[in-house]
């Protein structure tokens, strides 16, 4: 491990920040943030197991240790990410999926996913605009009798639209602009009716009945390990209750798209950033619930070594809601003195890693 303190440091202090999905078990757990001076700093968790993660840039990643060849593909597509977000993320990490650096299943995944993502945005951009033109007293049957090409019903709706321009203050064009906009993001919150089957409301799902199985497996733990369950099941539990509320206030937001276009073309900053939130919240969780999945079948040896690599992908990031800080979840670990460990040995659990990488680049298929 490199010793030049300009190069590293160690991190004390949660901050914003995204997980990146390294198949080097060394790296796993990773966080990038973007610094003030446009660069972007990486999160390693320290292999020792203490508390505190090293901090470098992202550029200096190969002289801290050898990289598996889909982590120097995504290395390269993160460095030339303009902004460090977990969709950026996501779209580099699905585009060297889709290289076939993670395996052809992960391959044909990243495309399925890229794929539902584009048509889940498209079908959010559609359902909003008709619910625009309903509140103008059009139902969208009234296009649909007036037959034509799906390119003569787009200008029948622009028509439509004009008579809202007096109302909203913009144009056709800068309404269907801006609900293009905010469909981007609306696409994973979806609508209070259920109508999309969205990326937040499938993991949102999944966490309360996730931390009552970590809670349940922690009572036969001891020590250590049970601690790392009980942190793991305290951090889904939070995540939820923090999701959740803020889902709801922008589904309200979506029953009237007349005033969020409105809203969103005075202040697109804020209501972004609203919208978006639930994304850094989320963000690594889809990777621990398929992690702990495709444990379920192993020895409690295993699962202790997949639960210590959860704690290491847990969300530390410090979010802000409306301007005030909202509690960040610290990870906990113990020091191990003196002792010998072999090579890709966890220093932890002592579970040799091999097996944790070949499920970590599995895990692409599913999390795609």
């Amino acid at each position: 491990m490199a010793r030049d303190d300009r190069q590293h440091r160690h991190l004390d202090l949660a901050e914003r920040s995204v997980g990146l999905p390294f198949t080097t078990p060394l790296i796993s757990g990773a966080k990038a943030r973007l610094v003030a001076t446009g660069g972007v700093e990486l999160l390693a968790p320290n292999p020792s197991g203490q508390l505190g993660y090293y901090v470098m840039d992202l550029r200096s990643l190969r002289d801290y240790c050898q990289l598996t060849v889909h982590d120097e593909l995504l290395l390269e597509k993160l460095l030339g990410v303009d902004v460090v977000t977990p969709a950026t993320v996501r779209r580099a990490a699905r585009e060297v999926a889709m290289e076939g650096a993670a395996g052809r299943d992960a391959a044909a995944a990243a495309k399925r996913a890229a794929e539902r993502d584009a048509a889940i945005v498209n079908l959010t951009n559609y359902l909003m605009l008709m619910r625009l033109l309903r509140a103008v007293g059009i139902d969208e049957r009234e296009l649909q009798r007036s037959g034509g090409t799906g390119r003569a019903v787009q200008l029948e709706i622009k028509r439509r639209l004009t008579s809202l321009s007096p109302r909203l203050g913009m144009t056709a064009d800068e309404v269907i602009d801006t609900v293009g906009d905010i469909a981007f993001y609306a696409a994973a919150i979806g609508f209070a009716d259920g109508e999309l089957e969205t990326r937040h409301r499938r993991v949102l799902e999944r966490l309360s009945p996730f931390a009552a199985d970590m809670r349940h497996w922690a009572a036969l733990e001891t020590g250590e390990s049970k601690e790392c369950a009980e942190q793991i099941a305290d951090c889904a539990g939070w995540t939820s209750n923090k999701v959740a509320p803020l889902i709801a206030d922008c589904q309200v937001r979506l029953e009237d798209i007349p005033e969020l276009v409105r809203a969103w073309r005075h202040d697109r900053g804020a209501l972004k950033g609203r919208f978006a939130l639930p994304d850094w919240l989320l963000d690594g969780w889809p990777e621990i619930l398929a992690l702990w999945d495709s444990a379920s079948g192993d020895g409690r040896a295993a699962q202790r070594a997949v639960a210590a690599q959860i704690q290491r992908l847990m969300p530390l990031a410090q979010t802000q809601a409306e301007g005030r800080s909202v509690e960040v979840m610290r990870v906990k670990g113990t020091m191990v003195h003196s002792r010998l460990v072999k090579l890709h040995e966890d220093w932890r659990t002592g579970v040799v890693m091999g097996g944790i990488r070949a499920r970590t680049e599995a895990l692409r298929a599913g999390v795609a």
